[in-house]
């Protein structure tokens, strides 16, 4: 029954990342692994499409599908926490979490892969060192990224807070180590509730 519902939710979650991909293209918004929003969706559509097609050949236990579930799971996790403690704050609760494609990248595909994977997959976990080495490389090696892009002035932003010469530097630091930090304490914490968590 788990594996049905676990199967259902993965599906829904390619169908809603793909309207959000739709909607964003159809409203002008630009489509650029610039933003971190629509990177981890796009991890997010190839790992439950992933999940989706390898559980009608009966192996969704397989390393690649579960390395790419939980990186993509942490990777919205991380999304939603700072769209909903950030970027309400500049662009409003309905702007950022409700409207047009945000239903789906920042609300719903977050909220349905975090109780999709932890409570309907079924996953073995030989070494939780290799997932908390792995599981935040893409969002370490973005900042890095980022960050470097808009030291260099080759990048703006995206977001308000990735904009260095608009902020303090002692802003810039907090915040990049301050996330790191909270990636591992995500990741770490993930991976400890979906141990204890039985299927």
């Amino acid at each position: 029954m788990k594996k049905r519902i676990a199967l259902i939710l993965n599906f829904l979650l390619v169908i809603f990342e793909v309207a959000g991909f739709y909607i964003t293209y159809k409203v002008g918004e630009t489509i650029t692994p610039a933003l971190y929003t629509e990177d981890s969706n796009f991890i997010c559509l190839i790992g439950s499409l992933l999940y989706v097609i390898y559980h009608f050949n009966g192996k969704t236990n397989n390393k690649v599908v579960n390395l790419l579930r939980f990186v993509s799971t942490l990777n919205l996790i991380i999304t939603f926490a700072i769209t909903l403690f950030l970027l309400t704050n500049e662009f409003g609760f309905y702007g950022i979490m409700i409207k047009d494609e945000f239903i789906f990248f920042h609300t719903l595909c977050p909220i349905i892969s975090t109780i999709s994977y932890l409570f309907f997959e079924k996953y073995t976990f030989t070494k939780n060192s290799k997932f908390m080495i792995k599981a935040p490389i893409f969002t370490l090696i973005y900042g890095f990224v980022v960050y470097l892009l808009n030291f260099l002035r080759l990048l703006d932003g995206p977001y308000y807070f990735l904009k260095v010469y608009e902020n303090p530097v002692i802003n810039t630091v907090i915040t990049f180590f301050g996330t790191m930090v909270a990636v591992y304490t995500i990741t770490f914490a993930l991976l400890e509730i979906k141990k204890k968590i039985k299927i």
